[in-house]
């Protein structure tokens, strides 16, 4: 049995060790990484690096999917600076996944702290009966308890400074996100004013052009626009009607240019002509007015266009401050997990420490357990106390849940 646990220890150790990260994050357990920490002494850092990609919450998903559809480029962001905001937005995202990497690893620590603890008290009440009998085994508890107690410490002092790291790192990333949000809304009113002047620029202008003209021209040159704004998904369907309207934009830009030079030349025409032949006066004014009505409705086409451009990025812009506020509210959530991480694990450190001051060694807990018993049960416990409210998520009254001595 010996050495098939060395053997299992080993084997964790190679997977810790073994650069492809990729076997090792489809292989590695919190419980393996737990048992490297406690019989090798990884850091906190080399945890969650070997750890990264084996837990990922649905929220984690849903942060990246949204990092992927915002279309911050249609939204009207400047090209210079949509790197900046989507690498706070990343950088959000991998700090999400290493807490939740770090609270994984160490409701496991928290676990086997409680399962020693649980070893140990046994074997101290077994002691008191059958001195003998339990020498052996509470001499070997006692040292999986010091050594266990010795490098949780070390352990959760990292994670307290990376607490605090992290949340500078968040300051920052808040402060971008509040500023493309402001961005956001500043472009979603100027479009929404734009829309608003087209749609009664519109009216006016074109008020003499017939409903059938008009139904005809607009039906023919938005159905591909439409359709793909009204698709399913707003990021996805919202990319493809502006794609299409800024092509049939251009497009009738190039034709109403063609159509009013030709327009120009037909006016000198007329003139010219129309000193040598009433027929061919009549003639000229036949051209040019349907010459006329074909630029009306070519610019009544290029009003719905751009009409329909500037709604299909309002629904971009709407969607973008969505995905923004998310990430805000995401953040917020964030803030106060680490707040209480930060109190749990300090709660944690402080039956820790008190502890350790008392021994320091699987010699002194021996010592203590023969003089003052009752003292190391009190301690003991209020250690597993601390780490079961670290598993249940729980903040101590006065962040300090003592228990009392027997």
């Amino acid at each position: 049995m010996r050495k098939k646990e060395e053997f299992l220890l080993v084997v964790t150790l190679f997977l810790l060790c073994w650069p492809n990260q990729t076997f090792q994050a489809r292989k590695l357990t919190a419980g393996t990484v737990v048992t490297a920490i406690v019989e090798s002494g990884i850091t906190l850092r080399k945890a969650v690096n070997n750890f990264t990609n084996t837990e990922v919450t649905p929220k984690i998903n849903d942060l990246n999917q949204r990092i992927r559809a915002l279309n911050l480029e249609a939204a009207g962001i400047p090209q210079e600076k949509i790197p900046e905001y989507k690498k706070s937005l990343e950088d959000f995202s991998n700090i999400r996944k290493e807490l939740t990497n770090i609270r994984i690893v160490l409701i496991n620590l928290a676990r086997e702290t409680i399962r020693r603890g649980d070893r140990l008290l046994r074997l101290m009440d077994l002691a008191e009966e059958k001195p003998a009998k339990a020498k052996k085994g509470l001499k070997i508890a006692a040292k999986q308890m010091m050594d266990l107690v010795t490098r949780s410490d070390k352990f959760l002092e990292e994670a307290e400074e990376y607490l605090k790291d992290v949340n500078k790192k968040l300051s920052k990333i808040d402060a971008n996100l509040l500023t493309l949000k402001h961005k956001l809304e500043k472009n979603s009113s100027d479009v929404v004013s734009k829309i608003n002047i087209a749609s009664k620029h519109r009216r006016k202008r074109f008020v003499i052009i017939t409903g059938a003209m008009i139904a005809a021209a607009v039906a023919k040159a938005l159905v591909p626009a439409v359709a793909a704004v009204a698709g399913t998904s707003a990021a996805i369907g919202v990319g493809i009607s502006l794609a299409v309207a800024n092509k049939k934009k251009a497009e009738l830009e190039k034709m109403i240019t063609e159509q009013q030079e030709q327009l120009k030349k037909l006016s000198d025409q007329h003139a010219e002509f129309l000193r040598n032949s009433q027929k061919r006066h009549a003639d000229m004014m036949r051209q040019l007015q349907e010459t006329q009505e074909r630029e009306q409705k070519m610019l009544q086409q290029r009003k719905e266009l751009e009409l329909a451009t500037l709604k299909a990025q309002k629904v971009v812009i709407t969607t973008a401050v969505d995905s923004v506020n998310f990430f805000l509210s995401s953040l917020k959530e964030s803030e106060g997990h680490i707040t209480s991480e930060q109190i749990l694990i300090g709660n944690w450190r402080s039956h820790l420490s008190e502890l350790v001051s008392m021994m320091d060694t699987d010699e002194s807990m021996l010592d203590m357990i023969d003089f003052m018993p009752d003292e190391v049960r009190r301690m003991v416990k209020n250690l597993q106390g601390s780490c079961q409210n670290y598993i249940d998520k729980r903040i101590p009254k006065d962040y300090n849940d003592i228990v009392e001595s027997p």
